[in-house]
Formats: structure tokens, C-alpha cells, sequence
């Protein structure tokens, strides 16, 4: 989530708080801040929107009229942002995202694997060159939608080195 998805959400939920000029007054410009300050996203390091807006008023001594309602997820990312200050869950989370290529190249394996066995093959591994093409196609189409797009500075030219003196 981006900082101004994260200050939009924010807004949405402190509603029509008495204090609302006050609380919003600098939240844009605090949020890029906090962002540009770690590779981390901003539910990670705040928690989701909601519970920071209620932090947000609490400092203001109030509370919205309109109080948003809880969703059965909510705790699940009230928990994730307090586990998040625990160094073992950060290194654990850091690792998921690392098996992440791993898991498109699992589940394009599982796609072809059962798309072959839908066409009468009981096989777990493809036992000709066409169910190895399957299974290249299944992955290639698993891992497309994921897979990181070239920047401009990842596309151009690199910069020449000089030779050492």
C-alpha cells in the first residue's frame, strides 16, 4: 500500500472527528517520511489504517461518530503488526517472501501436472517432451503476472568502469 493509499484509508476511517483539520494536518507528508525511511511497507511499521486512525484520535482525546466496522480479518493485521516488532517474525516473514519464486514455480508444476491428468496420464512427473513443454508453459503462466517488470533504470545501458590504476 502506498503512502496516499494508506493517508486515504486513514481519512475514510477518522470520518467526521471533531479534531479531523488537526489530526490530517501534516499526515501526508508524515507517511512519505516514515516510508522513505525503510523498505518495509507502512502496515508492517503502523498497522493497517484502521488501527493507526484510532491511535490518531485517541491522541486527540476522541473518537469518530461513525466508527468504522471491524472486519473478521482486522486481528489478523493487528497481530501481524505486533508481531512485526519481534525480530524472529520479521526474519520469518523476510523468508516467505524470499520462497515466493519457488511457490509459482510449484503451482505451474501442479497446474500441468493435473492438466495432464485430466487427459488420462497418471503421472507426477511428465514423461515426454510435450508434458515437459506442458509443464513449461504451466510455470511460464504461473510466474507471468508476478513476475518483477524492467525499469528505466534496469533497462538502460550500464554505466562503463574504468580500469583499475
Amino acid at each position: 500500500m502506498t503512502p496516499e493509499e494508506y493517508a486515504q484509508a486513514v481519512r475514510a476511517i477518522v470520518g467526521d472527528h471533531p479534531d479531523r483539520e488537526e489530526l490530517l494536518e501534516d499526515l501526508d507528508d508524515h507517511l512519505a517520511e516514515i516510508a522513505s525511511e525503510s523498505d518495509l511497507p507502512l502496515e508492517d511499521r503502523l498497522g493497517p489504517p484502521a488501527v493507526y486512525a484510532e491511535e490518531l484520535m485517541a491522541a486527540y482525546g476522541g473518537r469518530s461518530e461513525s466508527r468504522p466496522k471491524r472486519r473478521p480479518w482486522d486481528w489478523a493485521f493487528t497481530a501481524h503488526a505486533a508481531f512485526t516488532r519481534q525480530g524472529a517474525y520479521r526474519s520469518s516473514v523476510a523468508f516467505l517472501r524470499d520462497l515466493r519464486p519457488g511457490w509459482w514455480v510449484l503451482r505451474g508444476y501442479l497446474l500441468a501436472m493435473l492438466l495432464l491428468s485430466l487427459s488420462g496420464q497418471d503421472r507426477v512427473v511428465p514423461g515426454s517432451p510435450a508434458d515437459c513443454a506442458v509443464v513449461v508453459a504451466a510455470v511460464w503462466a504461473s510466474s507471468w503476472p508476478v513476475r518483477p517488470r524492467p525499469t528505466a533504470s534496469t533497462t538502460s545501458s550500464p554505466t562503463p568502469r574504468t580500469a583499475p590504476r
